[in-house]
């Protein structure tokens, strides 16, 4: 086959080839036109030698031999002559998504998550690539992570920021930790540190008012954000905050984009339609600031969680029987959160001490009437009963008296649930039928006499109630 010269003789040899006539070909006219045109053969060697490279110019190309290419040489061909780069011997690993380990953090077993089927088309849509799930722990928490991968994140940062709380913890993740060599550089003095947004430090309010104090009243008047109603105001507004951060030496405060009006629109929005987002982060907000007093006040949360939980199962199993209003749920389960916060002043009579601290404190999203329902359903959870004529009761306003009597029964009884048993949480499945109710109790490892015993005390009081008998029994 040496010495094949001129256009036909090449095409001879080619369609003695079969099906590989018309690739190999195309193949040798393209390499051809890079060539001078003196050149009398090309080996096929020399055509697949430029081909990595994508056909750059190549001088000084001389063959005499043109050889039969090989299988893996013609799928090379076919894969550019379809617009594809051949692969690497050594394709490059995908990125980890999830690291070993990150600030304390170590993972555990991984796998590959799937969009749920509902989501799966809008996921999609933006150009999800693959998602990935693994289970982290460090000391006694464990926590677990779901990364869902797109070309690009545009809008994630203001998805966080909307759904982000007070109190996150920022930690860097998905990330290679970096090795240092020898000793740590110090940082830089002066560098700003990160800190949440929309917030002010105690020196920049007192450097901001003692700047107001010294501009004249148009010069203020002339501020965006100030207008001339309020620049004879401001600075003693100004100074009012300053002096506060600095007498109690708080590090700075947080403040919002909108004003009063913005906030009381949002709410009665939220108030309104429970499909909006507005109503979703009221409801957030609103909770979080029941965290936050139980927090303010020492509530060990593992001693909460499982009366809220079994609080909130009881209401659902149970509807039938006390009839409840649906907005009744929220204010049991903060009862069963806040039930304890009277222990911050005096375990002698702390639930008397929690209905005080619950009915004056400030609560984000609850009205001073709701205030007074929470407080007297966190009230009676010792000896004393509610009463229309007691001083708690006659806070309540009396359309609600009867229906804070039948929520204090479900929180006892969620309390009865849990004699100290954090770590050991039982399982209880309600029967309802016309004249008893019947609990299951399910033990656990350290099984349920004393809740058993708690339970059948609180009998009488539920036929008082509800005007049915109440069974306790076990599996």
């Amino acid at each position: 086959m040496a010495g094949i010269r001129g256009r036909s003789e090449r095409a001879k040899w080619w369609r003695s080839r079969g099906e590989d006539y018309e690739a190999g070909w195309m193949v040798l006219s393209k390499v051809s036109m890079k060539f001078s045109r003196t050149i009398g053969a090309l080996a096929m060697g020399a055509v697949l030698s430029v081909m990595p490279g994508w056909c750059a110019p190549v001088q000084n190309i001389h063959a005499t031999t043109l050889t039969q290419p090989t299988a893996k040489q013609m799928r090379a061909i076919r894969k550019m002559l379809a617009g594809q780069k051949p692969q690497a011997k050594h394709a490059a690993k995908p990125r980890v998504l999830l690291p070993a380990k990150f600030d304390g953090w170590l993972r555990g077993g991984v796998h590959a998550a799937k969009p749920p089927a509902a989501d799966a088309a809008a996921l999609n849509e933006f150009g999800f690539e693959r998602g990935v799930q693994a289970g982290y722990s460090r000391g006694g928490d464990r926590v677990a992570v779901l990364v869902w991968k797109f070309p690009d994140a545009t809008g994630a940062y203001g998805t966080f920021t909307m759904l982000r709380t007070a109190g996150m913890e920022a930690v860097r993740i998905g990330e290679p930790e970096k090795k240092t060599v020898g000793r740590k550089k110090p940082a830089k003095k002066g560098k700003a540190a990160e800190r949440e947004p929309n917030t002010a430090t105690a020196r920049e309010v007192r450097k901001l008012a003692d700047k107001l104090t010294k501009m004249n009243n148009a010069s203020r008047g002339a501020i965006q954000g100030i207008g001339t109603r309020r620049s004879e105001i401001i600075v003693a507004g100004a100074q009012v905050y300053a002096e506060v951060l600095e007498h109690y030496r708080l590090p700075g405060f947080r403040y919002s984009e909108f004003g009063m009006r913005d906030g009381m629109l949002s709410q009665m929005l939220a108030e309104e339609d429970a499909r909006t987002s507005a109503h979703q982060v009221f409801e957030r907000d609103r909770w979080a600031g029941v965290l936050e007093l139980a927090r303010r006040y020492g509530t060990d949360p593992k001693q909460m969680e499982p009366v809220r939980q079994h609080a909130a199962q009881l209401f659902h199993d149970l509807a039938a029987v006390h009839g409840l209003p649906e907005e009744y749920q929220l204010w049991l389960e903060a009862a069963a959160v806040l039930r304890d916060v009277g222990k911050f002043l005096n375990y002698q009579g702390y639930h008397r001490h929690a209905q005080y601290i619950v009915a004056n404190s400030e609560l984000f999203g609850f009205t001073r009437e709701q205030r007074m329902v929470t407080s007297g359903i966190a009230r009676y959870l010792g000896k004393s009963r509610p009463a229309a004529e007691g001083r708690t009761m006659r806070d309540v306003p009396p359309t609600e008296q009867e229906w804070v009597r039948r929520a204090v029964v479900l929180l006892r009884l969620a309390v009865g649930l849990n004699q100290d048993r954090a770590s050991d949480v039982l399982k209880v499945k309600a029967h309802v039928y016309p004249k008893r109710v019947i609990l299951e109790l399910y033990p656990g490892r350290t099984g349920a006499e004393l809740e058993l015993w708690s339970l059948r005390k609180e009998a009488d009081y539920f036929r008082e109630v509800f005007r049915r008998d109440l069974l306790v029994t076990l599996p």
